[in-house]
């Protein structure tokens, strides 16, 4: 049963939504072209490095979306994946695709950080 408390924030993803897939529509970037000079091939290389993770990290976004319109649609949007509590309306507000309250949000981007800096304790 879809969740009428929460049409301020569907409203909110929908618009994310659409800003989302009007980007990178032009895929031009993307393509190889053999440059003469090395430097050319280099900075074009850069260029199509930045724009695929641009696109990976749309895509996660784009993930995100959905599963918090299928929250919305199926009862469980607001609560938090790892503890199950209530995600204040205020980080909702801020960030309507949130996973996770505040709490476990930091100790999740901890443990990613950690993961950065001491890769073999992963």
């Amino acid at each position: 049963m879809k969740q009428m408390a929460y049409q301020t924030e569907e409203r909110q993803l929908r618009a994310k939504m659409e800003e989302v897939l009007s980007r990178h529509r032009d895929q031009g970037p993307l393509k190889i072209e053999n440059a003469a000079d090395p430097f050319d091939q280099i900075q074009a290389s850069v260029e199509r490095d930045l724009l695929v993770g641009l696109l990976n990290r749309d895509a996660q976004l784009r993930d995100d979306l959905r599963r918090a319109f299928d929250l919305i649609e199926n009862g469980g949007y607001g609560r938090c994946e790892d503890c199950e509590e209530r995600i204040a309306p205020a980080r909702l507000k801020a960030i309507p695709w949130a996973r996770c309250c505040v709490r476990c949000q930091e100790l999740r981007d901890r443990e990613v950080n950690e993961a950065d800096i001491f890769p073999e304790a992963a």
